[in-house]
């Protein structure tokens, strides 16, 4: 009986694997390394092209930002720069080097107390003038080279600058 168990557990796969052209494709590796090569430097490539492209997205925001605070200095500059919205808007292209009108530049003046918006000509309730505030707020798209799960593209992208000035 354990003769049996035996040529049973060699089997044919058993003597197949014993044969000679086999038993040198199963103990060799030449191939191996290829296909880990392949596997690893396909990832590798999907990563780097993801890091890339939001990595272009962080780029994008913080030249969004910099030209609403740019915007937002020239307008806070006087009463006169705050009220040309024109000169405004060329400040946050001038510093966001936008020739070509990509980004949408909106402007407002508002006069605010306590966190309240009101009329300009009013006061606050403590008998103060209300503070003059700008805001500048600039919008842009930045298409992606994928499509990712949960993102659309292009995508959108935005940023809000305000000062107080008066």
């Amino acid at each position: 009986m354990a003769r049996t168990d035996k040529r049973n557990s060699s089997g044919l796969l058993g003597r197949a694997l014993r044969c000679a052209p086999l038993r040198r494709w199963r103990l060799g590796s030449s191939g191996t390394a290829t296909i880990e090569l392949a596997i690893v430097s396909t990832f590798l490539v999907v990563l780097a092209v993801g890091a890339f492209d939001f990595g272009r997205v962080g780029l994008e925001k913080a030249e969004l930002v910099s030209a609403a605070r740019a915007g937002t200095q020239f307008g806070v500059q006087d009463l006169s720069n705050a009220n040309d919205t024109t000169q405004i808007i060329q400040a946050v292209r001038d510093d966001a080097g936008d020739t070509t009108g990509a980004l949408q530049v909106q402007t407002r003046q508002y006069c605010a107390c306590a966190g309240v918006e009101l009329a300009c000509t009013a006061s606050c309730a403590d008998g103060s003038y209300a503070p003059f505030y700008i805001e500048v707020s600039v919008q842009n798209t930045v298409d992606l080279m994928f499509a990712y799960p949960g993102m659309e593209s292009p995508l959108t992208l935005s940023s809000t600058s305000a000062a107080r000035l008066r």
